[in-house]
């Protein structure tokens, strides 16, 4: 029985350092979209968009009136990878989020 506790702590314990390796590469990613706020992305259809930040930190498209991108719809994307279908993703807006992350300038999926 206390083999067992113990691989069991053992995959917890995987899990965490994962999950925080997770959080420091999205921390990166979330930089680099900052970093490109402005500059021009195409949708998989290849429309056209630009993003900006907004007072509340969140990133707003530029192009139409739009909800609010936030940092944890980003980390909620990021795991999923890079899928050949949009409607397989669960996220609001993955269409921009999908754009901005498999982008080359950001490196997520790329």
């Amino acid at each position: 029985m206390q083999q067992l506790v113990w691989l069991n702590a053992a995959a917890c314990l995987a899990k965490r350092v994962f999950i925080l390796n997770e959080n420091i590469a999205m921390e990166e990613i979330w930089k680099k979209i900052l970093r490109h706020s402005g500059e021009t992305f195409y949708t998989k259809t290849g429309k056209p968009f630009t993003y900006s930040l907004g007072t509340d930190d969140n990133i707003y498209i530029d192009t139409v009136i739009s909800r609010p991108l936030t940092y944890k719809l980003f980390q909620k994307a990021l795991p999923q990878g890079n899928k050949p279908r949009l409607a397989d993703y669960k996220v609001y807006n993955i269409c921009n989020i999908y754009s901005i992350l498999s982008d080359k300038r950001i490196g997520a999926w790329a």
